[in-house]
């Protein structure tokens, strides 16, 4: 008899991702065993139970990248770009992680019993620190008063309905860049950058 395969928790969690985005949220574990290598049987003595096999695939969702700008608060000068970088960096990261919530949430697990808290808050976390990050950009003079409670909820909503759309359709029905569509959102918003920040920014 040969030597059972060994396999790592990075192993588990990036088997978990691809077989949920590729069969669904119904996806059985002998699908992901059988990706792994190894016998349903071993997965289950390895987790123990279904749930906590496909929660595993939350371990590849790389840490929000826009935590530590939203903890530092808007710069002195170049608010307004600092913002529109911010939002990037929040749409890279909910394009990411949104769509593997889906498919947990639409595998019957409920939201608020997923493990990685940190990550399943991140739209919450996201609305709130933008609000706080406005709120001081704002006390500043850095960007006109606007209601900051309002505005980032719409920000954020409208990156997360991005977010959906590529998911649901992909580029064709979230077409340009994300940049190009942060900069329009803030443009609607009326945050853009005055004209002589952006000729300066590039020169």
């Amino acid at each position: 008899m040969g030597r059972p395969r060994s396999i790592s928790d990075d192993d588990i969690a990036r088997a978990a991702r691809a077989c949920l985005e590729e069969h669904g949220p119904r996806v059985a574990t002998a699908v992901i065993a059988e990706r792994l290598g190894v016998s349903q049987a071993a997965l289950f003595k390895r987790l123990g139970t279904r749930e906590a096999i496909l929660t595993a695939s939350l371990a590849t969702v790389a840490p929000p990248t826009w935590r530590e700008a939203l903890a530092a608060g808007p710069p002195a000068e170049g608010a307004a770009d600092a913002l529109e970088e911010l939002l990037v960096a929040m749409y890279t990261s909910l394009r990411e992680l949104l769509p593997l919530l889906l498919l947990l949430t639409s595998a019957g697990l409920p939201l608020s019993e997923l493990p990685l808290p940190s990550l399943r808050a991140a739209p919450h976390e996201a609305r709130r620190g933008l609000a706080r990050w406005l709120r001081a950009a704002r006390a500043r003079g850095a960007l006109p008063a606007r209601p900051e409670e309002d505005v980032a909820d719409v920000l954020v909503a409208a990156l997360e309905a991005r977010c959906f759309r590529e998911h649901l359709g992909g580029r064709a029905f979230a077409p340009g860049s994300a940049a190009t569509y942060v900069r329009s959102l803030l443009g609607a918003v009326g945050l853009t950058p005055p004209p002589r920040e952006r000729k300066e920014k590039g020169a």
